[in-house]
């Protein structure tokens, strides 16, 4: 559990954000091989939806980390990641979220979810 919680803190910078969005998008292309082992291999159907649940729900885990740890970096509370989620469902919007997150600055100071990020880049940043 200690896991899970610790990815939902603290702060990331823009480019760690850009990061890891190309790690997410990496990872839904993870559905293809699902999808076509699943029916080259004639699995059972439910077994292959259960697949299908299994990664749905880890990118799930993985976007609102993102989204929660970009907002911190602006101040916001992470349950602003709620609406913003849903946004992403509204054609054009969901581009000018998209953008808002990707482009604005983040705190230059400390907020109350930490100091700011540092403007490296590594796995590690992502990660921890």
């Amino acid at each position: 559990m200690n896991f899970l919680i610790k990815h939902f803190h603290g702060r990331i910078n823009r480019r760690s954000y850009f990061f890891g969005g190309l790690l997410w998008y990496l990872c839904v292309l993870g559905f293809y091989p699902i999808i076509y082992f699943s029916s080259t291999f004639n699995l059972n159907p439910y077994l292959s939806l259960v697949l299908v649940y299994v990664w749905v729900a880890f990118l799930l885990v993985l976007n609102f980390s993102l989204l929660i740890r970009r907002l911190h970096d602006f101040g916001w509370s992470g349950w602003l990641s709620l609406p913003c989620f849903i946004l992403y469902f509204v054609p054009l919007v969901d581009l000018v979220t998209a953008l808002v997150l990707l482009f604005k600055a983040g705190d230059e100071k400390e907020n109350k979810y930490g100091k700011p990020p540092k403007p490296e880049t590594s796995l590690n940043t992502l990660f921890n």
